[in-house]
């Protein structure tokens, strides 16, 4: 992977533990790439497209949740201070709805409950906040995007045990009083079954 040209003393892996710990570096990629809300067009030189893709790519491949620390322990004062200050300098930015959608996708890595609910409780209290649609948004984006590429089964299977899967997680947190996380994940079932359908009825061809 090409390194950001001002962090290129650093390695892939060492990068994705920095966005986890360091919510400054997450925003400023952040702003490499997306325009601020309401922000003009401008024509960027090739110096910062180079960078913004290079912070594109360190992005798209994260996966080291928030909180995390590099012996791949989960501190939830951690995960709460860095969203924090992550909220605070993407609301000034203009960047608030791109920044939590990203994040979103990166919250489908988050470690089970102490309590063995599949997902860490801060990590569900934190989406089922009302004002937090976009993170809502960009997790359900990152459970498509997790699946990967994969062969179509004329039957459907796969898409019926991945229905059955999120529903079932769906009454799990809402039973743990995460109403609106529990809606998003019952989106993803519905759009599993719609899959499904389309499949059946076209032969085993997805579209």
């Amino acid at each position: 992977m090409s390194l950001l040209d001002r962090h290129s003393d650093g390695s892939p892996i060492t990068l994705e533990n920095r966005l986890a710990s360091d919510p400054g570096f997450f925003c400023e990629l952040i702003q490499l790439i997306y325009r601020a809300k309401d922000a003009e067009p401008e024509e960027p030189s090739e110096q910062r497209r180079n960078m913004a893709t290079n912070a594109y790519r360190l992005l798209s491949s994260w996966r080291v949740v928030p909180g995390t620390r590099a012996d791949g322990e989960f501190e939830l004062d951690a995960f709460t201070g860095w969203l924090t200050a992550m909220e605070e300098i993407v609301n000034t930015s203009g960047h608030y709805d791109v920044a939590m959608i990203q994040l979103g996708d990166v919250l489908v890595n988050s470690p089970e409950g102490p309590d063995g609910l599949w997902i860490h409780p801060v990590i569900a209290e934190a989406m089922n906040k009302r004002e937090r649609s976009s993170l809502r948004d960009g997790y359900s984006t990152g459970i498509y995007n997790s699946r990967g590429v994969h062969t179509v089964d004329p039957e459907a299977k796969p898409e019926r045990a991945l229905a059955e899967k999120y529903r079932q997680r769906a009454d799990q947190v809402e039973n743990a009083g995460y109403q609106r996380l529990a809606t998003t994940l019952r989106g993803v079932v519905d759009s599993y079954d719609r899959d499904a359908e389309r499949i059946i009825s076209r032969g085993g061809f997805p579209h």
